[in-house]
Formats: C-alpha cells, sequence, structure tokens
C-alpha cells in the first residue's frame, strides 16, 4: 500500500529523460559505499529505455503532481522476465515505491506466461541484494543461470558496474 498520493503506472515517452535524471540522483545513495560516482555516470542507455516503453515495462512510480520520482524497468531475457534497473529518488525512498515496483516488474512476467523474474544487484548494499531477499528472491547458482543472464553479467562489468560482490537474482514466477 502506497501512502496518499503516490501510484504506479506505465511511464510516456516524455517521461524518459526523467527516468535517467532519477537514476543519477539516487545514485548519491551509494556514497556510504564508495560507488556513487560510478552508479551516476553509468546509466541505462536510452535505447534501452525506449524498448522498455515499446514493451510496456517501462513502470513509474509519481507522486501527486504525477511526476516521475521513482522508475522499474523490466524485460524479457532468455524466455525471463528481468529487472534491468529500479530507482527512486532519495527523497521519496522509505514509503514502498521500490517495493510497489518490483511488484509491477513480477506482475508484468507473470502476465506474459514467464517463468522467473532475474535481476542483477550487489549483495554488499542494503537496499540491493537484502532488499531483494526479503521480497523471496534468491541467489542463483552459476549452472542455472542463462546465457543471456551470464553475458548481461559481462556487459554490466563492460559499462563500468561493480564486479565485486555482484549477483544474479531470480524469483520463480506462480504459474498462470
Amino acid at each position: 500500500m502506497l501512502p496518499d498520493g503516490y501510484r504506479i503506472r506505465l511511464a510516456t515517452a516524455s517521461e524518459l529523460d526523467a527516468c535517467v535524471a532519477i537514476e543519477r540522483r539516487a545514485a548519491v545513495r551509494f556514497e556510504r559505499v564508495g560507488l556513487a560516482e560510478v552508479m551516476a555516470t553509468v546509466v541505462t542507455p536510452a535505447g534501452v529505455l525506449e524498448k522498455g516503453l515499446s514493451e510496456r515495462g517501462l513502470f513509474v512510480a509519481v507522486d501527486a503532481s504525477d511526476a516521475p520520482v521513482g522508475f522499474a524497468l523490466v524485460t524479457t531475457l532468455d524466455g525471463e522476465a528481468h529487472l534491468l534497473e529500479l530507482d527512486v529518488l532519495p527523497e521519496h525512498g522509505r514509503k514502498g515505491l521500490g517495493r510497489t515496483l518490483v511488484i509491477a516488474a513480477l506482475a508484468w512476467g507473470h502476465e506474459r506466461g514467464l517463468p522467473r523474474l532475474s535481476l542483477s544487484t550487489l549483495d554488499f548494499v542494503p537496499w540491493n541484494a537484502p532488499f531483494y531477499a526479503s521480497l523471496g528472491f534468491r541467489v542463483l547458482a552459476d549452472d542455472e543461470l542463462s546465457e543471456g543472464l551470464k553475458k548481461s553479467r559481462v556487459e554490466d562489468r563492460a559499462r563500468g558496474l561493480p564486479a565485486d560482490g555482484r549477483v544474479i537474482m531470480g524469483l520463480d514466477l506462480p504459474r498462470r
């Protein structure tokens, strides 16, 4: 349940720049683990956001004025749903927006009959792997990773995202 005035909806084309700005501003949370600069500069490419928009997998959390304050980007990877990005502006954090955006991504995968929602995250950052674990996600063993997930891990490193402590997590989706 979201606080009054907030809601989750599909993003519009005019909100793609807002998603990039949210991702950059949300990086400030990584200051205490020494990754703020990296996380602010390695953002989701515009083409990937556009693809998410066309797949109806780009969700925004909006405030009472309908301004985006967070977003989730989910797509299909090797026949599974994959959460590519999740960010909430720090001043709107701790209100359940991230959790509700993940629930929207789970519903997106379930509606498409996909077997699992996967994601890549850092295991030592409290609002990363422990947050997802609280939602039922578990770290996937290497032999559970599809070729696409293995490739995405390599691509994340090539883009400059931290490799140390990076894990792939997944949550099995209920069958339709």
